[in-house]
């Protein structure tokens, strides 16, 4: 069993790194949206006619609308991908660190004023809320052992989610992604980003005498680790990434990965410019 206190460890670091993590309204967002900061101009295709700008038409020959950047300020919306592969790790284990980084997104959230929703599966454990004392809740969840062995498959479990994020938010996906994730179409007006969380040893394994790792098709892989089939492992982990990575961008999600031996901060700071 996990000391219990661990959460509230992770809660209260969170706090702090999140006062280092300035995202919200500090730049523009890349969706399109209603409202904000002006865009571009684009041609009209349909919808409401309100939105033609009459000088723009008169001047291009053709009805024109004003498009603007979604509102910089956003509430936040948090899935979480459990899986027991989640479990591994060395300087901590991968759970750890997807729950550092839920929680300092949650936090800096809070922070700015903004709303959050916190998913463990399908459902939202809350609607939108203020309330800081259900992100560490949330992260008690997060860290309890009894995860199970894989998330429910995207075709099922995106379409419930959506239901809920009936407005503009920055969605993210926190997870290790062993399995491929597809299925996935981004919400209308939303940001979505996916938080690939692994430890170095999956992806560039010692030589060892006996081995035993997680490969990128969620299979164990046992036995030795000699140069050849590390180089071959190594092959394997690189071409499913790029595959994997190649579908998220497809599917209007930006990706970028968070190591367990890497503070927490460091990939969000990346992530956003920071």
């Amino acid at each position: 069993m996990r000391n219990h206190a661990l959460h509230r460890q992770i809660s209260l670091e969170s706090q702090e790194l999140s006062k280092r993590l300035r995202y919200f309204g500090d730049h523009p967002s890349e969706s399109l949206g209603e409202g904000g900061e002006f865009a571009e101009m684009a041609e009209y295709e349909g919808g409401d006619w309100r939105r033609v700008d009459a000088h723009a038409s008169a001047k291009l020959n053709r009805p024109m609308v004003r498009r603007s950047f979604a509102p910089k300020a956003m509430p936040v919306a948090i899935l979480f991908l459990p899986s027991l592969s989640l479990l591994f790790g060395q300087d901590r284990s991968k759970l750890e660190q997807a729950a550092y980084l839920a929680g300092i997104l949650a936090y800096s959230a809070l922070g700015r004023g903004d709303r959050v929703m916190m998913f463990g599966g399908a459902e939202p454990l809350w609607p939108w809320n203020r309330d800081p004392w259900r992100v560490e809740v949330f992260l008690e969840k997060m860290l309890k052992e009894n995860l199970p062995p894989l998330p429910p498959p995207p075709s099922i479990l995106l379409p419930v989610v959506w239901r809920f994020l009936r407005e503009p938010c920055l969605l993210f996906l926190i997870g290790d992604f062993i399995e491929p994730f597809i299925g996935w179409k981004n919400p209308p007006l939303s940001e979505s980003y996916a938080l690939i969380v692994r430890d170095h040893l999956e992806e560039s394994p010692p030589l060892l005498p006996l081995g035993a790792f997680f490969d990128p098709k969620g299979e164990v892989v046992e036995g030795a680790m000699e140069v050849k089939g590390r180089d071959s492992f190594m092959r394997l982990v690189a071409s499913e990434d790029e595959k994997e990575w190649e579908r998220l961008y497809q599917s209007g999600i930006k990706p970028i990965k968070s190591y367990t031996q890497d503070s927490p901060l460091f990939a969000l700071q990346t992530l956003f410019g920071r």
